[in-house]
C-alpha cells in the first residue's frame, strides 16, 4: 500500500466519529441516487406497453436528472465540508510532511485516498439501501397506481403495474455518480490545503484568522451572558468558516421542511377542493366534449341523451353545457363587487378607470332544470339569467380543512352586455334576471368560472356537455350508461367529439390516493436530503468541540468552571441556530408563498401562513444543535487538563 494511502487509512481510524458520519452521508447520497435511478427504470418498464412510451420515458428521465442534480449539489456541500474539516485538522501534519519532502500532489493524494476508502465502504452500502428503498417504495406505489392506471387508460385495456426492476446500468450509473461526487468533494479542500506553505502549516495557520483589530461584542451579550457569552461570540467570529457549512445545511433543511409542509397542506387543500367541486356531488358523470372546439352539441341532442338517462329507474339527471369562453365583454367598475375585484387581482386581471374586460361563459341546462330556474328567478321562459354567485375555499387551522366562502361577483345594474368574439364581431345579449346564491344549483357551479361573467341561456350550441347523475343503484346505472355510451360513441367520433363516463366516487378516491402517494414520496425525498444535511451538522459541531479541547482546557486552568464552559458552548449553538433560522425561515416562507401563487392558477383559496412548520422546525433545530453540543462537551469532561494542554490538537 502506498504511503499516502496508509496515511489516509490511519487518519480515518483515528477520527472514527467523523469517519462514521461522513460514511453515513455518502451512503445516504448513494442510496438516494440509486433509488431515483431505480424508480425511473421501473417506470420506463411500466410504460413500455403504451403508445406514448417515449414521451413517458423522456419525462421520467428529465425528472430523475433534476432530482439527482439536487442530491449531488447537497451532497457536495456536505461531504466537502467533512473533508475540509479533515484537511484543516491535519494542517500541521501536512506542514511537517512538506518540510521532509512531500509534494503538493502527495498531500492531495492523501485526502483523495480518504475519499476512495470511504467510497469502497459507503457506495455498496448505499446501493443496497437504495434498492431496499426502491423495493418498498414500488410496493407502496403499485397499490395506489393500480386504480390510477385503470382510470387513465380506461379505453386501452392497459393495466398500469409498476414492478421492481434491478437495472445494472442504473446501479453502475449511481455508483459512478456517487464516486465522482465524493472525489470532487475531497479534491476541493485537498487542493486548498496543499497550497498552504510549509512554515504556515507548521505554525497552525488554518480557518481561524486572527486580525490585528479588536473584536467587538454587543453590550447586550456582555450584560446577559457575561464573560462566557463574550468568548462565544468572538469564537464564532474568528471561526466563521467552521460554522458556515453547518449554518447552510441547517438553513437548507429549514427551507426544505417549510416547503414540503406547505406543499403537503396545499395539495391536501387542492385535492379536497377539486373533489368537492369536480363532480358536483354526483355519483356518475358522463361527459361529451369537442376535441378541437369546432364541434357542437345542440339543445335537441343534449335533451335526447338526458331523457335516455332518466329512463333508468329512480335516477336524477342534471344536464349542463357551455361554450367554453368564446366571448368577452366590458363591465363597469361600479358593477363589480369588492370580493370579485380581489378575486380578479389574484388571477392577474387588471382594469382601467372605467372597468374590466372579462371573458363571458354561456351556460345551458336541460329543459326541466332551466324551467325551474326561470321560475325561481321570477322571469318568463326564454330569458337570459346572470349567474350572480361565486365561491372559494379558505384553509382552517393548519389548512387541512376547508371552509367555503360564497359571494355575489356583480351588482346587477345593467340590462344587457355587448359580447365580442375572437373575430371582433359584436352582439347584444339582453339580461332578464339574475340567479343568486341560494338559487344556483351545485351542478351549475361545475361550469361557473370565478373570473368570468357566467350567463344562463335557454338555447346554445355547446362545446362541452356533462350529465350529473345520482342513481339509486350506481353499478346498474354504470352498465346502463355503458350501453348509451356505445350508441353515442360512433357519432361522437365521426363528429370530432370525445365521450367518457366517470364513476365519480371511485375517481375521487383514486385522485386522493394519488395525492397521498405524491406526498409520501415528496416527504421521503426531502427527509433523506435533510438527513444528509444533519450528518454534516452533527459532524461539524462535534469535530469543532473536539478540536478545541486544548482551548477549553486552558480556559478551565485559568479559572473557568465546567458550567461556565457549558454556558459558552450553549450560546454558540444558540447563535448558530439563530443565524440558520434568520436565513432559512424567510426563504422557506417566500418559497411556500410562491408555491401557493402557482397553485392559485388552478384553484382559489387563501394563503395559510406556515406557523406550525416554523415552530416545529425551530424546536427541532435547537434540539439538534444543543444536544450535539452537550454530548460533545460531555466527552471532554473525563480528559486530564494537563495532558490536553500538552497535546498538539486537544486529543489525548
Amino acid at each position: 500500500m502506498k504511503l499516502t494511502a496508509q496515511l489516509a487509512y490511519s487518519q480515518l481510524a483515528v477520527t472514527r466519529n467523523r469517519t462514521i458520519w461522513t460514511l453515513i452521508g455518502i451512503m445516504l447520497s448513494t442510496a438516494m441516487i440509486t433509488a431515483v435511478s431505480g424508480f425511473v427504470a421501473s417506470g420506463i418498464e411500466a410504460f413500455s406497453g403504451l403508445q406514448n412510451k417515449i414521451f413517458y420515458s423522456i419525462t421520467l428521465i428529465f425528472m430523475a436528472i433534476a432530482l439527482e442534480i439536487l442530491v449531488i449539489t447537497f451532497s457536495v456541500i456536505v461531504v466537502s465540508n467533512a473533508f475540509r474539516v479533515s484537511a484543516s485538522e491535519r494542517t500541521v501534519q501536512f506542514g511537517i510532511l512538506k518540510s521532509v519532502g512531500a509534494t503538493k500532489k502527495q498531500i492531495i493524494e492523501t485526502v483523495l485516498y480518504e475519499g476512495i476508502l470511504l467510497c469502497c465502504a459507503g457506495i455498496p452500502l448505499g446501493i443496497v439501501f437504495g434498492l431496499l428503498v426502491e423495493f418498498v417504495g414500488l410496493k407502496i406505489a403499485s397499490m395506489y397506481l393500480t386504480g390510477f392506471g385503470e382510470l387513465l387508460f380506461t379505453d386501452s385495456g392497459v393495466v398500469l403495474a409498476v414492478d421492481f426492476v434491478v437495472s445494472w446500468q442504473a446501479i453502475f450509473l449511481s455508483a459512478l455518480v456517487a464516486f465522482i461526487t465524493v472525489l470532487i468533494s475531497a479534491w476541493v479542500p485537498a487542493r486548498k490545503a496543499a497550497k498552504i506553505a510549509a512554515i504556515d502549516a507548521i505554525r497552525g495557520a488554518g480557518d481561524i484568522k486572527i486580525k490585528a483589530r479588536q473584536l467587538r461584542t454587543s453590550p447586550f451579550i456582555q450584560r446577559w451572558f457575561g464573560f462566557e457569552g463574550e468568548l462565544a461570540v468572538k469564537s464564532l467570529k474568528r471561526s466563521k468558516r467552521n460554522y458556515r457549512t453547518a449554518v447552510v445545511s441547517l438553513a437548507a433543511s429549514i427551507v426544505l421542511f417549510i416547503i414540503v409542509n406547505s406543499f403537503g397542506t396545499m395539495m391536501t387543500e387542492t385535492t379536497v377542493l377539486l373533489n368537492a367541486g369536480a363532480n358536483a356531488g354526483a355519483d356518475v358523470v358522463v361527459k361529451l366534449s369537442s376535441r378541437a372546439n369546432d364541434a357542437f352539441i345542440n339543445n335537441s341532442y343534449g335533451e335526447q341523451i338526458t331523457e335516455k338517462m332518466r329512463d333508468f329507474p329512480d335516477t336524477d339527471v342534471f344536464g349542463l353545457g357551455s361554450n367554453n369562453l368564446v366571448y368577452q365583454s366590458f363591465i363597469k367598475l361600479d358593477s363589480v363587487t369588492p370580493e370579485m375585484r380581489d378575486s380578479l387581482n389574484c388571477f392577474g386581471y387588471t382594469h382601467d378607470s372605467s372597468g374590466y374586460t372579462l371573458p363571458v361563459r354561456l351556460i345551458v341546462t336541460d329543459t326541466k332544470h332551466y324551467n325551474l330556474l326561470c321560475q325561481q328567478a321570477g322571469v318568463p321562459l326564454g330569458s337570459n339569467l346572470l349567474i350572480n354567485h361565486n365561491s372559494y375555499y379558505v384553509g382552517i387551522g393548519d389548512g387541512t380543512e376547508l371552509e367555503l366562502h360564497e359571494y355575489a361577483p356583480f351588482v346587477w345594474n345593467f340590462q344587457a352586455l355587448t359580447l365580442v368574439d375572437d373575430h371582433n364581431s359584436a352582439i347584444q345579449l339582453p339580461l332578464h334576471g339574475e340567479l343568486k346564491q341560494e338559487q344556483v344549483p351545485d351542478e351549475m357551479m361545475y361550469d361557473v368560472e370565478t373570473t368570468d361573467i357566467n350567463i344562463l341561456v335557454p338555447k346554445l350550441d355547446a362545446i362541452n356537455y356533462s350529465w350529473f347523475v345520482n342513481p339509486q343503484h350506481t353499478e346498474g346505472f354504470m352498465q346502463y350508461a355503458g350501453s348509451i355510451v356505445n350508441e353515442l360513441d360512433l357519432w361522437s367520433r365521426e363528429n370530432g367529439m370525445f365521450l367518457e363516463i366517470i364513476d365519480a366516487k371511485r375517481t375521487n378516491e383514486t385522485l386522493r390516493n394519488l395525492a397521498d402517494l405524491i406526498l409520501m414520496f415528496t416527504y421521503g425525498f426531502i427527509g433523506m436530503l435533510t438527513l444528509i444535511g444533519l450528518t454534516n451538522v452533527i459532524s461539524t459541531i462535534s469535530v469543532n468541540v473536539r478540536s478545541r479541547a486544548q482551548e477549553f482546557a486552558i480556559l478551565q486552568s485559568a479559572g473557568m468552571s465546567y458550567d461556565g464552559l457549558k454556558r459558552m458552548l450553549n450560546l454558540e449553538s444558540l447563535l448558530c441556530s439563530l443565524k440558520s433560522l434568520l436565513i432559512g425561515l424567510p426563504l422557506g416562507v417566500v418559497f411556500s408563498f410562491l408555491i401557493y401563487k402557482a397553485v392559485l392558477v388552478s384553484v382559489q383559496f387563501e394563503y395559510t401562513f406556515p406557523w406550525f412548520s416554523i415552530i416545529l422546525c425551530t424546536l427541532f433545530l435547537f434540539a439538534i444543535t444543543w444536544g450535539t453540543m452537550r454530548y460533545s462537551v460531555a466527552q471532554l469532561k473525563s480528559k486530564n487538563l494537563i495532558e490536553t494542554i500538552r497535546s498538539a490538537n486537544g486529543s489525548v
